[in-house]
Order: structure tokens, then sequence, then C-alpha cells
């Protein structure tokens, strides 16, 4: 036990006099340089005495930066604007960079070989030992805990540093870890460092105070902050996510909804129409109409400081990562198209705890900028919730991120806010009744409203991506012929050439080309229902099935085998796991096959997702087409008939 106090008073010594005197040899130096630019309120004398240290300063700064995180309780931003200042961005990165990387080090062999506890030397007994921090050292959660912790402004790097090294981490991840993570933030406050001579000296004096004083408010409640984020970014099963559902966490909240405001709301021209409506008192249910990638953020951050618990596709929370962060802004998954008793609850538990419950009745992004249905039994969900139902409806959302683009473009999106049922109203009304009114009031056609305002659109890429949906040519009647580059569209097939306008309209010199995106992909609807009156009509594609990873990894494949689609259903034949399959998934239960533009077509069955990959990977669209014309037909028009 004597030996152990001797090696820590040893230690003590040593690093005080090392520390000290590098503090009492710059502050002596400086004195009379930091008197003249006080004087001069300029920052020239510093930058003139700095300069003088030549080869030093570099030496001077790596120094610094390893003592600073040995002493613990200095927040690093400050050394990094120094050296900016002092050694310019690239000799100033080096600089820093090497010092966290030997106070990492030294660090790690003090923890390892002394134990956290010689850090007590060095911090206010209101600090919790790190030591008392029950955390899952070993999962990834942990690990990104650690990362995020040197992007938030303040927290001290030693803090950080010991944290890791207290853990069961091998050294290389830890060095690798503590090094690499703090690169983000380094580069931020050497870039400010570097152009901090334009700014007034009271100014900086200010900056630092707010630093250091966020760096007091971390390390007193570091312990409370570090739990936190390790258990957002906690490892959950998918059997979690459908069991629970909890309100959003605040403060994620927050930084999401003011990021998305700046990056996306200004960006694309986005007007709010009665958004007073986040003003009511909750429970109740906000759908909206999904017509692009960012239909959410139109939707829900307008009605900040509201928080929605979303309904979510059961796709991303088969990435347990996204799944965490999704789980922590209160969303909960999904199974689309199919009956799922978890979602139910979830749904349930957002109304009983007075939430506010975000939902697309459409379930599906839309191919062409209109309704096309809205998931069954919608009506009946919203009559036995019994609140009131709010309506936000998007226009020019579609021509801003259209679902067949992989690039967004600017013009104008209008979002407005409509009550469409009280809670009265839902009692009084049939399910039919209120299928009937959800219908109208939802329904949306993009290309009318394009038509009406006119709006010029601008962007990169702009027709590419569309031969993934628009498969048949109007001309030539073939299939999977157009390429597109730029705003062209070429059959290379009848040679047919097609223009897309900044307006959304296609000019061609053929009149059998139709006008919009809209006319196009009705008419390969039209072309489907022909076909379909042929009861042995069938539709068949070689597919790769892909299948929710058991560890969380989002996708894996599993297998390969023939998709068929007929009047009974999709029939799938094949392989999965290494293991002979024949799946039959009934067109009853299949009123639209989903699909992703390059991607995939999906079906949702007994609480998983097949995901089908089709040789010919343009076919994603035409599964999707004719199977809703089959299930219009041989499912829902015989139903109708017969009641």
């Amino acid at each position: 036990m004597n030996k152990g106090k001797n090696v820590k008073l040893i230690f003590t010594i040593i690093f005080i006099a090392i520390f000290g005197s590098l503090i009492a040899f710059l502050a002596i130096d400086l004195i009379d340089p930091i008197r003249q630019a006080f004087r001069e309120n300029s920052v020239d004398p510093l930058f003139q005495k700095f300069a003088s240290y030549g080869w030093w300063a570099p030496l001077f700064i790596c120094l610094f930066q390893a003592l600073q995180l040995l002493l613990v309780i200095l927040p690093s931003q400050l050394t990094h604007i120094v050296a900016g200042f002092m050694l310019g961005p690239w000799w100033g990165f080096l600089a820093c960079i090497a010092g966290i990387f030997i106070g990492n080090i030294m660090i790690y062999l003090l923890v390892r070989k002394l134990g956290p506890q010689v850090y007590n030397l060095f911090r206010k007994k209101t600090l919790a030992k790190i030591e008392n921090l029950h955390l899952p050292f070993e999962s990834r959660g942990f690990m990104g805990t650690i990362a995020l912790m040197y992007v938030l402004p303040g927290i001290p790097y030693g803090l950080i540093a010991i944290t890791a090294a207290n853990s069961k981490l091998k050294f290389y991840k830890y060095i690798i870890l503590t090094t690499i993570a703090s690169i983000p933030s380094l580069i931020v406050g050497i870039l400010f460092g570097s152009v901090s001579y334009k700014i007034d000296i009271p100014l900086l004096i200010v900056l630092a105070l707010i630093l250091i004083i966020l760096a007091v408010i971390s390390t007193v409640y570091y312990q409370k902050i570090i739990a936190y984020f390790t258990e957002l970014s906690s490892h959950r099963s998918m059997a979690y996510f459908q069991a629970h559902v909890r309100k959003p966490r605040p403060l994620l909240y927050w930084f999401f909804i003011q990021v998305l405001r700046i990056m996306f709301l200004t960006r694309y021209r986005v007007k709010v129409y009665n958004s007073e409506i986040k003003k009511r008192s909750r429970p109740f249910v906000m759908l909206f109409n999904h017509t692009s990638k960012f239909d959410f953020i139109w939707t829900f951050v307008p009605l900040y400081p509201q928080k929605v618990n979303a309904v979510t596709a059961y796709y991303y929370f088969c990435n347990y990562n996204l799944g965490s962060l999704l789980h922590n802004l209160g969303c909960f998954p999904k199974m689309l198209f199919q009956p799922d008793l978890s979602s139910i609850k979830n749904i349930k538990r957002v109304v009983q705890n007075q939430g506010m419950l975000g939902m697309a009745p459409e379930g599906r992004l839309s191919a062409y900028g209109c309704l096309e249905s809205i998931t069954p039994a919608t009506g009946k969900l919203l009559k036995n919730l019994g609140v009131d139902v709010i309506l936000a409806k998007a226009s020019g959302s579609y021509m801003t991120f259209p679902k067949w683009s992989s690039y967004p473009r600017r013009g104008r999106i209008e979002m407005r806010y409509e009550q469409i049922f009280s809670a009265d109203e839902l009692s009084a009304l049939s399910f039919e009744e209120i299928d009937a009114k959800l219908y109208d009031k939802m329904y949306y056609d993009e290309f009318e409203w394009q038509k009406q305002n006119q709006v010029y659109f601008r962007g990169k890429h702009f027709a590419e991506g569309l031969e993934h949906i628009l498969y048949l040519c109007p001309v030539c009647g073939q299939e999977f012929t157009y390429e597109a580059q730029g705003h062209h569209l070429h059959c290379t097939n009848c040679h047919t050439d097609v223009l897309l306008n900044n307006y959304y309209d296609f000019e061609c010199a053929d009149p059998r080309v139709p006008k919009t995106i809209r006319d196009w992909y009705l008419l390969q609807k039209e072309t489907e229902q022909k076909r379909i009156e042929d009861p042995s009509y069938c539709l068949e594609s070689h597919v790769r099935v892909k299948m929710p990873d058991p560890n969380g990894r989002g996708f894996a494949l599993v297998g390969e085998g023939t998709t068929t689609l007929t009047v009974l259903g999709v029939s799938f034949v094949g392989t999965i796991n290494g293991k002979p399959e024949d799946i039959l998934f009934k067109l009853s239960n299949l009123p639209a096959i989903p699909f992703g533009v390059k991607e995939d077509f999906e079906i949702y069955h007994h609480n998983t997702l097949y995901y089908f990959i089709p040789d010919n990977i343009r076919s994603c669209v035409k599964w999707s087409v004719v199977g809703e014309q089959m299930y219009q037909k041989y499912v829902k028009e015989l139903k109708n008939e017969n009641e």
C-alpha cells in the first residue's frame, strides 16, 4: 500500500514539475505580447511572438496537448484553437494529433498499471469515479458513445480516454478509437484557430470562458452524460422494438429537429400553412401523404415542440443500430400490408400516453405522384382509437425528391395541416364512411398541382432513374428498353427520344408519348389490366433472396430461386439457408407489393421480410404494378361482387 502511495506521489511530482514549468515559461514569455495585444485590440503581437519560436512551437503544442489530457479537467478545444492560430491548419493538426496520441498512451498505461483511482489526485471530490460506471464496455454501443463524447463540446478528452482505458478494450482498439474519434472536433478547433486573427480579443476571451464553463459542467455531470448516451446507443433486438414504444427523448429529438430544419426546410423552400395545429392538446393522430423520401421532415419538423411517435416500416429496424436511434426518437416498426398485433399495441400505447401518433396510411412511397391506395382497415383503426385526426398534406414533395431519383431537386413545397375527423365524428361514422372520407381528403395529384402552380425545379441528372419505373415504351410496346441521361429518356429499340423539362412535362415529337410521368405510369397499369384478363397469365423471375440478418446488421443473402405471380399469389421455389423451400404468399394477403428502385420487391410474411432481388433489376416495378392489378381484379372486385 505504501509502495502504491509512493508511486502516485512520484508521478504527481513529475507531472506537476513538467506541466508547471511549461506553463510558467509560457506565462513569463508571453506576458508582454499579451499586454500589447490588449492595448492594440489585435492578436498580431501574439502571432509574431509565436512565430519567433520556430520549430519549438509544434513541440510545445504537442507536449502541452499530451499533458492537458493527463490533467483531465481542461477542454482540449482551447489547445486546438491556439494550435490553429500559432501553426496554421496543417502543422497545428499534426502537433495536436501527436499530443493526443501520446497522451492517450500515457493514460492507458497509468490506468491499467495503477488503476483509474490515480486520477483522484487531480479531480474534485464531486466527480464520480470512473470505475463506478456500470457500462457494457465490450458493446458497439459503448464504443459509439465514446466516439460521440469527443464530438460534444467541452467534455475533456482526458475523461473520455480514462473511461475507454478502464474498459475491456484491447490496446489497439483503445488507441485507434480515442485518437481517430478526436479528429472531427480537432479539425473544427484548428480551423477556427487559423482564422481567429480576424476576431476581436474580447470575443475570443468570451468563447474561451464558454468552453471552460462547458468543461466544468461536463466534468461534474460526466457520469450521467456518458450513461445517457450509452443507453441511447445500446444494442436492442427486433423483438424489443416490436414490444416497446417510448416517448421521444427530448434532447435527442430537439437536436434532430434543429439539424433537419436547417438542412431542409429553408433549402427546399417549404411553406407551412396552419401550423398552429401544433398547439392543440394531445392525443391525436397525424396522418400524412407519402410522396417523397423526406415526407416525415416536412410533416414533423414544423410541429415542434410537439413530438411525434411515428409508425415506421419494419425494414428500417432490421439494422439494430439504426433501430436503436429510431426507437429513442419514438418510432416503432410496422409490417407493411400485413396484420401486425405488436404495432397495434404500440399505437394504442401512444394514444393512452397522451402522445401524437404519426402515420402514412398509404404504406408505401408513391411511384408516380398520386395516391394509389390506403392500407386496409385504416378506418377501423381510427374509429377504435377514438381521437381527433389531423391530415398533413404536402404538395411539391414528389417533384422535390421522387422515389425513382437519387438526387433531390429545388423548387417549392407547400405543407398544409387540417383536422379531418373529430373523436365525435369517428364514433358516429361507419368503417366504410371513414375510409371513403379519408380517401377523399388524402387524395393528391402532384401533376395537377404542378399544372396550376408551374413551379420550376432545379436539379442534377433530372430524368435519370425514370427508366426504373417507366418500363413500357408507349411507341413500340417493348419493355425495359429505355436509358436515361441528363434530362433525356431514349428507347434503344425504336429510338424515341423524350425530354423531361424542369416543370416535369415530357416533350416529344411523337404524340403517343404521354405528357407526364403520371400518365405514362397509368398507361402501364392499363396495359397490365388487359394482360391479366387471361387467368393463366403469370410473371416469373429468377431471384436472390435477402432476409433480416439475425445479428441486426441489416439484410443477409440467404438463398435464391424462382418467384412466380399468378391469380393464386406469389410463389417462391428455391433454397433459403441451404434448405429447399416452396412458399406461397396468397394473393388475398398482398394488397400491394412494395418495391425499391434498383433494389428489390418486398413481401412481409409471418413476422419477417422477404427481400427479392430479380436478375433484371428493372423488373421490380413491374412486379409491383402487376401485383396490384391482380389484387384489384381477383380479390377486391370479387369481394365487392359477393357483398
